[in-house]
Parts: structure tokens; C-alpha cells; sequence
């Protein structure tokens, strides 16, 4: 969904329009992120008005990554505002997600009032084509942020990301790549990251402050979770973990700081799928991981109302609270029948 007229439109905006809002998914993480405060950067050298507006509450653990002097609006929080800025800004740029459900409800709720440009800039599949005006939409990319990328060279801006820039780059990458574990990392993104670090970037620093920023209470909430909550299943090969609110409030946990958990549960060596249940109010937040034998994607998409990628999706239970983990189990146990494992 790339081509040249993408490209040239784009461009055109950006030199024709003056105030500009960035959004991404609820719940985000730090391709979400990291790809709005690069993209946010480049428009202010560009000397934009920008504004970047979050649908809901960011986590923690996202917070050691943004400016202390950033402001990033949550619409959630205050929806009259968000509204108006969607409302009155020249364009809009939705990052990391291309459908309207993962807005959340407060900007999904006057979405339609938008008559500004909308700009869709993503790499999930199944995108909803009603949503944007203007598409850069690339599947094969691993990241956001790794499309940011692409778009300041072919705009020709490369010549403005400086350090700042690229580390917010770098890290939405590696975030998204697993530390470029998993199966999105090509031979033409190790290039783009190499320029990157000869813009004078510390990979080892980044990483670290990656692995570095959990606290005491969220490292006994883990050990909860694991010794506590962690179940295996159908030969070991499905792992399970289902959480309550009343268990987060009791160790002062955020919900939005809670998906770690999942990378714990496929480190299990037999381990092929790992499903995380959050309750929130009258349902569970789902998110699933595989190791590359089960698209997870497709199975959420199919039962709840989910989608992301093969190997990372997220979705919603909506069913009986007391059978969320035999309803989640039965419909993979049907699924898996077609799959090696």
C-alpha cells in the first residue's frame, strides 16, 4: 500500500499545512510511542504546530522514555480538548494502527466529526481502508518506527534527525523486533540501524534502559504471576496466565503495565503459544504470543474481535468472567488441529 503518490502527498501536507495532530493505538507501547515523538521532531523542525494525543493512560514503564518537558495529551482524560485538537488540526497522523476499534471509544466517539486529512502510517495487517486519506501501510516492515524511518529518507529529511531522533527510532525498533529476535528483522533493517548508530547512538545504553526500568513492586507482582498464575496446557505447549483486578490493586500494579509477562511465558522451552487474560471491568484484555507455528493474529481476529501480527496480537473476551480461561482454551484446542503443533 506504498507508492510514490503516498510519498508525494505527504510531502505536499507537510509543506502546505501548518498544525498537525499524532495519535496511535490505545494501550500503546513504545513503537506507538517512540515513532510519535521521532515523527513529532522531524514536524517541528519543519516549524509545525504538533500535537501528540494518547486515547488512554500511558504505563510507568513508557514514561522513562518521553521528555519530562513533553506534553502528551491523554484523551481519555480529557476529551473536550482532544476533540477540539482532532477537530481544528490540519491533519492528522494515526501511527501503529490502522483501524478505527483501537482508537478506544473517546476518539472513536467523534472520529466521523474529523474533516481534517488523515494520515495512516502502520504495519498491522487487516487494515480498515476507511480510516485515511493518505496511506503508508507496509506489513513487511518490523516496526513503526522502522517506517518513520523510511518515510524521512524518501522525503528527503534525513538530514535533520539528529541523535534524539534516532534513538527514539532505535528503540521503537528493537522494542518491536524483540532485540531483532523475532522473524521482521531483515538484512535491509540492520542497515537502517547502522546509520542510526553512526548518528552517535548508544545500542547498549538504549538496551539496557529497556531492561532496566521495572521496579520493586512490579518484580514481586512477576514472581506472583509466575509461581501463582502460570499454567500449562494441551502437553504443555499453551501456557496461561489470567489476572484479576483485585490482584493488581493489591500489589499497586497499573493495568497498562502488566504485558512483560508474556515473553516470560514463551521462554518456556515447550511453550508454542502464551495467552495473557487481563480483567478490566465487565471483560478481559487478551494478548497472545507464538513462537511462529500459530498465527495468533488470525485466531484473534476470528473470536475477539482482535488482530496484529503472526506472532503478537491483541483482542478482547466479552463471554462468562468464571470461563474466560476454558472458553480461550477449547476455541485454540479446535484451531490448533490444522498446525504442527
Amino acid at each position: 500500500m506504498i507508492n510514490n503518490n503516498s510519498f508525494s502527498y505527504l510531502k505536499a501536507l507537510i509543506f502546505e499545512k501548518k498544525s498537525f495532530c499524532i495519535t496511535f493505538h490505545t494501550s500503546p507501547d513504545l513503537d506507538a510511542i517512540c515513532s510519535g515523538l521521532a515523527l513529532k521532531k522531524i514536524l517541528l523542525k519543519k516549524e509545525k504546530e504538533v500535537f501528540i494525543i494518547s486515547p488512554s493512560k500511558i504505563s510507568d514503564f513508557l514514561k522513562n522514555f518521553i521528555p519530562k518537558d513533553e506534553i502528551i495529551i491523554i484523551a481519555n482524560e480529557d476529551e473536550e480538548l482532544s476533540k477540539n485538537i482532532f477537530i481544528n488540526s490540519d491533519a492528522i497522523i494515526f501511527l501503529d494502527l490502522s483501524q478505527k476499534k483501537r482508537l478506544d471509544s473517546v476518539i472513536e466517539n467523534f472520529f466521523n466529526q474529523i474533516e481534517s486529512q488523515k494520515i495512516v502510517i502502520d504495519h498491522h495487517k487487516n487494515p480498515d481502508l476507511s480510516m485515511g486519506d493518505v496511506w503508508i501501510h507496509d506489513e513487511e516492515a518490523s516496526s513503526t518506527c522502522e517506517i518513520i524511518y523510511d518515510i524521512i529518507c524518501r522525503l528527503d529529511f534525513f538530514s535533520l534527525i539528529d541523535k534524539e531522533i534516532a534513538e527514539y527510532i532505535y528503540t521503537g525498533i528493537i522494542s518491536d523486533t524483540g532485540f531483532f529476535s523475532h522473524s521482521n528483522v531483515t538484512s535491509s533493517l540492520f542497515i537502517k540501524v547502522s546509520k542510526l548508530i553512526d548518528l552517535g547512538i548508544s545500542s547498549s545504553l538504549i538496551s539496557s534502559k529497556i531492561k532496566s526500568s521495572n521496579n520493586f513492586l512490579w518484580i514481586r507482582f512477576l514472581g506472583f504471576l509466575l509461581s501463582e498464575k502460570l499454567n500449562l496446557y494441551l502437553d504443555d505447549k499453551i501456557a496461561f496466565v489470567e489476572i484479576k483486578e483485585e490482584e493488581m490493586r493489591k500489589y499497586n500494579i497499573d493495568y497498562e503495565n502488566i504485558g512483560d509477562i508474556v515473553f516470560y511465558m514463551l521462554s518456556i522451552k515447550s511453550v508454542e503459544v502464551a495467552i495473557l487474560a487481563k480483567e478490566k471491568g465487565d471483560d478481559y484484555k487478551l494478548s497472545f504470543r507464538s513462537k511462529g507455528n500459530f498465527d495468533v493474529a488470525n485466531f484473534s481476529r476470528k473470536f475477539f474481535d482482535g488482530g496484529g501480527h503472526f506472532c503478537a496480537a491483541g483482542g478482547i473476551y466479552m463471554g462468562e468472567k468464571k470461563d474466560v480461561r476454558k472458553n480461550i482454551l477449547e476455541l485454540l484446542k479446535k484451531e490448533l488441529k490444522n498446525t504442527i503443533l
